[in-house]
């Protein structure tokens, strides 16, 4: 249910400074160095377990049918958010002594409130930025490193679509893979270093350099990383990732219609 909302609330309280013990200096910087790494090898866990599921039901043929593999990139973001979230909360149920940090609640996936009127307007500030951001980003690429082909597309594993086929790819491109990802890098990610004291530009940098090296290709990495710029800051600024999830949408949109309908590119 969309609910309007007059006065925009802060999205973090202002921190008490105290001096820390060399101790929780240590814990600190395991913690910025320890969430990246976790949310990586999650990412990279689920893709591994999932690719063997598929390599085991179709190691004798030439190629993975176009659906069993769309349903396996969906089950990534899946298993990729149950270890996330599960394997931490198992050791806390275990250990009741690990850190608190290791439980993760709704308000701290980005879930705050509801969709609010104003989302759309961030959003669309947002998507703007974003291109702009991108634009420059790619050419300076393109100038500076040698071969780069900024247009590029992107490999999924499939490039025609029809029927049933292009429904349920646009539903896992538009819908389930901006709603997953947005939950683990601008939630999940970004409140736990937010939770260690990682200063907000280091967050965007880290953030938005992971988001861009697991989407593996450079030209797409270097535009997503921009995305992550405007995502990250949006969602400091709103307290929530429903901007984010809004803009991602409508970029993933965009990209699945030129690629899947119009054939461009």
């Amino acid at each position: 249910m969309i609910r309007v909302a007059l006065r925009p609330k802060a999205a973090h309280a202002p921190r008490p400074k105290t001096p820390l013990t060399p101790r929780q200096r240590l814990l600190r910087v395991a913690s910025w160095l320890g969430w990246p790494l976790w949310v990586w090898l999650s990412f990279m866990g689920a893709g591994l377990l999932c690719s063997a599921v598929l390599y085991l039901l179709f190691h004798g043929q030439e190629s993975v049918p176009v659906l069993p593999l769309i349903m396996m990139q969906t089950a990534v973001y899946v298993v990729a958010l149950a270890l996330l979230i599960g394997l931490p909360w198992l050791v806390r149920r275990a250990r009741p002594k690990a850190p608190a940090s290791f439980r993760t609640t709704w308000r701290q996936l980005g879930w705050r409130r509801s969709l609010q009127w104003r989302d759309f307007g961030w959003a669309l500030v947002g998507f703007i930025i974003y291109i702009v951001l991108s634009m420059v980003a790619l050419a300076a690429a393109k100038q500076w490193l040698p071969g780069f082909d900024a247009t590029q597309a992107q490999n999924l594993g499939y490039q025609q679509l029809y029927g049933t086929e292009r429904l349920l790819a646009f539903a896992m491109l538009v819908v389930v893979a901006p709603v997953a990802e947005e939950r683990v890098f601008r939630g999940y990610l970004y409140s736990k270093l937010h939770a260690a004291r990682m200063p907000l530009w280091l967050i965007t940098v880290v953030v938005s350099g992971l988001f861009g090296y697991v989407h593996g290709q450079l030209n797409v990495g270097i535009d997503v990383a921009m995305l992550s710029i405007v995502l990250v800051t949006l969602r400091h600024t709103t307290g929530t990732i429903w901007p984010g999830i809004l803009i991602h949408m409508l970029k993933n949109a965009i990209a699945f219609l030129a690629m899947f309908v119009f054939m461009v590119g």
